[in-house]
């Protein structure tokens, strides 16, 4: 995995925002999505094989966008999208551990947005 530039830092407080996602925009999913405004965050995201068809794994934490968390740590851009993080620079692909609802989950910085204040 290659590390690309973080926009965001560890110990770092943000907001779960789940990025809309399209066919020009982004077209993989980045977490499950449950009910009515809830989605599912998973203890791990695949590095290796995402985008495929069985990317997450470990517990499941259910999480309703603007619930905010601590950021523990950047884990860097998953192997097989490398390629489109050069094509999409303005887009955070990178996966972080953050701590939501007292569990430690993987997201991708596209549904991350930095808390402020």
């Amino acid at each position: 995995m290659v590390s690309y530039f973080s926009p965001l830092a560890e110990g770092q407080l943000v907001t779960f925002n789940p990025s809309v996602k399209d066919l020009q925009n982004f077209p993989y999913a980045t977490c499950g999505y449950e009910a009515t405004n809830v989605f599912v965050l998973y203890e791990i995201i695949d590095m290796m094989n995402y985008p495929s068809w069985n990317d997450f794994s470990g517990y499941k934490s259910y999480v309703m966008p603007g619930e905010a968390g601590i950021l523990m740590k950047c884990l860097g851009v998953p192997f097989n999208l490398q390629i489109f993080q050069k094509e999409r620079p303005d887009l955070d692909l990178n996966v972080y551990a953050v701590l939501l609802n007292g569990r430690k989950v993987q997201v991708f910085g596209v549904d991350l947005v930095c808390k402020i204040g």
